[in-house]
């Protein structure tokens, strides 16, 4: 595990670099140690933060780690939450690539269609791509913008009511690449805990993307 956290961090500290991210130099721990620290968590604790700062500091892998209580407020500092409302659930939408790597991601009520959730994600692609998604994210609009705008092709699996049907052959590649998104999604949860402790919302939406990022780690670079 010693050699995972050390690539992992690495992996972050590149990352955080490379957006040219700033922070208090003043600060006892990095964020990149905070980060580090917060997917490996995720990816061999079931989420347990207590555990994992207990296992790093004892390891010597960060000698500065915080309490519990500091490190939750430094996992929690940043976070902004531009709409408070109640809700049952979220959920997550999840653009992968074909080999089923994790590129974007947002989360939002439970309460959210998929055409809303289709138009929370940036779609920062290469101009051609092509993203495939259920009947459920059918927005004629959309389609149109995405391929004016940046080249990317919404490749939506159609109604029998849609005005865009398309042919039996490209209705079948939708059908068997729409499959390879529930296997991610097995993947990613079969390492989530029976139950998850957070005491705020901003807390469990914190631990949902550490396991998405955990997994993003594996499947990308370990």
């Amino acid at each position: 595990m010693i050699n995972e956290v050390l690539v992992v961090y690495a992996i972050v500290d590149d990352l955080l670099k490379a957006i040219g991210h700033q922070e208090d130099v003043r600060m006892q721990m990095s964020d990149a140690e905070i980060i580090t620290s917060a997917i490996i968590a995720a990816m061999f604790f079931g989420g347990n933060q207590l555990l994992t700062c207990r296992y790093m500091r004892e390891h010597k892998l960060m000698p500065r780690m915080l309490s519990k209580s500091r490190f939750n407020r430094r996992l929690h500092r940043g976070y902004i939450a531009s709409k408070k409302r109640y809700f049952y659930g979220v959920k997550v939408q999840l653009l992968t690539t074909k080999s089923g790597i994790p590129v974007e991601l947002s989360i939002l009520p439970a309460e959210a269609n998929d055409v809303r959730g289709l138009s929370s994600l940036p779609l920062n692609l290469p101009e051609g791509s092509e993203v495939y998604t259920d009947s459920g994210s059918t927005d004629y609009q959309a389609e149109d913008d995405a391929l004016d705008a940046a080249g990317i092709k919404l490749k939506v699996l159609r109604k029998k009511n849609s005005r865009r049907q398309a042919p039996a052959h490209e209705k079948y590649t939708k059908q068997t690449i729409r499959h390879y998104i529930e296997t991610v999604f097995s993947q990613i949860t079969v390492n989530f805990p029976k139950s998850s402790h957070a005491v705020t919302l901003p807390g469990f939406i914190l631990k949902v993307e550490s396991f998405i990022y955990a997994f993003t780690m594996k499947q990308a670079f370990l």
